[in-house]
């Protein structure tokens, strides 16, 4: 599980419980955030990169209807985000990359998009088939 700072915990906790009421916190503990499973993670440059993130980034733009992030690796064997978008109008894939970049630390932005007409493949719980999707594309 990855694990990220969480500067606002302490503030959130002395105006919902009284102060020393948990005398085991430390104001320097660190707040769980859950990027999703954990063999969905993509290792760009060195740094695990969450593609529930890059996806929430690219479903905030008004065109995007559906996506997925993966991992695909590039000429030089390393692996990038790869995102696979449905839309609802007509947008570049330049102008999606931009749109992520300009919300997200470089390395995380979808070094390739490619869009697809037909909804994302769904699994038996109705998820997008991440599966099916790498099979596909990586």
């Amino acid at each position: 599980r990855q694990y990220d700072a969480c500067p606002t915990a302490p503030e959130a906790l002395d105006a919902t419980f009284e102060l020393g009421a948990f005398p085991l916190f430390d104001r320097r503990e660190l707040c769980r955030s859950d990027p999703g499973r954990g063999d969905d993670l993509i290792k760009a440059g060195g740094i695990y990169v969450s593609p529930l993130e890059v996806e929430n980034c690219l479903m905030q733009h008004n065109a995007v209807r559906e996506c997925c992030v993966i991992g695909k690796r590039d000429d030089a064997g390393l692996e990038k985000p790869f995102a696979i978008v449905v839309t609802s109008e007509a947008v570049l894939a330049d102008e999606l990359i931009a749109f992520a970049k300009a919300r997200l630390a470089r390395y995380k932005a979808p070094h390739a998009i490619v869009f697809r007409d037909a909804p994302l493949p769904r699994n038996d719980r109705d998820k997008i088939d991440r599966k099916a999707l790498r099979a596909e594309y990586a």
